[in-house]
């Protein structure tokens, strides 16, 4: 939302008459209430996977997204240490084995790892990571 949208949508919350002011301030507590509701109701899907189950969810993801698996990974309960980050790279591997259009259209399957670039690219995207619990 813009600086300006920001004003006129002050302006129009401050005009409302107090019984408006009260409806819109219940609508307000009932939409934050469900999405907290529905947030930690995806986070006890998510920590009641084992861990094999988790990465199966991210590697159903097309076009995997750094930001969303870490987001994934997070809300699963993972942490940073060596047996995460060799699942990540197998996880990694394995989007792109399975993906109709390969690593950067030109290699599909496991002849995806046999390309440098794709390997660098991983190992990148891989040490942004920064997992906290």
């Amino acid at each position: 939302m813009t600086e300006a949208e920001s004003h006129t949508l002050a302006g129009k919350i401050a005009a409302l008459s107090p019984n408006e002011s009260a409806e819109f301030d219940r609508s307000l507590i009932a939409i934050k209430a469900e999405r907290a509701r529905r947030t930690e109701e995806r986070l006890a899907e998510l920590r009641a996977k084992d861990d094999w189950e988790l990465v199966a969810d991210i590697c159903q993801i097309a076009r995997p997204d750094p930001g969303e698996v870490l987001g994934i990974l997070r809300d699963g309960g993972f942490v940073r240490g060596g047996p995460l980050l060799a699942m990540l790279r197998d996880a990694y591997r394995w989007g792109f084995r399975a993906s109709g259009e390969g690593w950067n259209y030109e290699h599909q399957g496991p002849l995806v790892e046999q390309d440098e670039a794709f390997v660098r690219k991983m190992e990148t995207d891989l040490a942004s990571f920064s997992v906290r619990a």
